[in-house]
């Protein structure tokens, strides 16, 4: 099923607040929706999100290639989510 994503900004300039987004199955179309956004509002928040490591790890992967400089898996989880 298609999400209807939808945003409201925080001021003017910057951010943006996301909705109506299950940030764990993030569809094609609202992917390059959610970059054009980033771009031009420098600043997403996500309210409300129940995702595990690994589906935030994809999320991430959205917006470019994660990386962990100095990191170690903690927990479980993958370097690139430090918790």
């Amino acid at each position: 099923m298609k999400q209807k994503m939808s945003y409201k900004s925080i001021t003017p300039s910057i951010g943006a607040e996301v909705s109506g987004l299950d940030c764990s199955t993030v569809d094609a179309d609202n992917k390059i929706k959610l970059l054009e956004l980033l771009v031009s509002k420098k600043v997403l928040v996500f309210r409300d999100q129940m995702i595990s490591s690994l589906e935030f790890l994809d999320f991430m992967k959205i917006f470019g290639s994660p990386y962990a400089e100095d990191l170690k898996p903690q927990d479980g989880n993958p370097a690139e989510v430090g918790v």
